[in-house]
C-alpha cells in the first residue's frame, strides 16, 4: 500500500465510481484516507514486532493524526497494541467517531487485512 511507503498525492480516479467487486473495503479505505490532512507524514516507531503494521503520524496546529495500515494479505483480523503515545492519550477514529482510551500503557487497534485507520491524539 502506497501510504505505508510515502505521501501518496492521489488516491485513485473517481475510486467511488469505479465498478468492482467488494466496493465496501474501497469506501472504508477512501473514507480513512480523506479524513487525513493532505500534508507530510512521518514513519514512526510503533515498538511492533509484526512488520506488516505501519504507523505514519502527520504533526499540525490541531494535534497529531495518526495513519495506522496493515500491509498484510493474511485473512484474519489483526488486533495490535501500540505504544508509541504518551500516557493518557486518547486516540479518535476519523472515520467513525469512536475513541480508543490507554489501557496500562497501550492502545489496542483492530485492523483489517490491507486497511487503514485514521486518527487523531487527544490528551482527554
Amino acid at each position: 500500500m502506497a501510504v505505508a511507503a510515502a505521501d501518496p498525492v492521489k488516491l485513485g480516479i473517481r475510486i467511488g465510481y469505479l465498478k468492482r467487486g467488494f466496493p465496501e473495503y474501497a469506501r472504508e479505505f477512501a473514507r480513512a484516507y480523506l479524513a487525513l490532512p493532505a500534508l507530510p507524514s512521518e514513519v514512526i516507531d510503533a515498538g511492533l514486532a509484526d512488520k506488516d503494521i505501519v504507523v505514519r503520524r502527520i504533526v499540525t496546529e490541531r494535534g497529531n493524526y495518526y495513519a495506522i495500515i496493515n500491509k498484510g494479505l493474511s485473512l484474519e483480523t489483526k488486533e495490535v497494541s501500540l505504544h508509541c503515545f504518551p500516557l493518557g492519550t486518547v486516540l479518535k477514529d476519523l472515520v467513525t467517531g469512536q475513541t480508543i482510551a490507554e489501557r496500562q500503557g497501550e492502545w489496542k487497534v483492530k485492523l483489517s487485512p490491507m486497511s487503514l485507520r485514521s486518527f487523531i491524539a487527544s490528551d482527554k
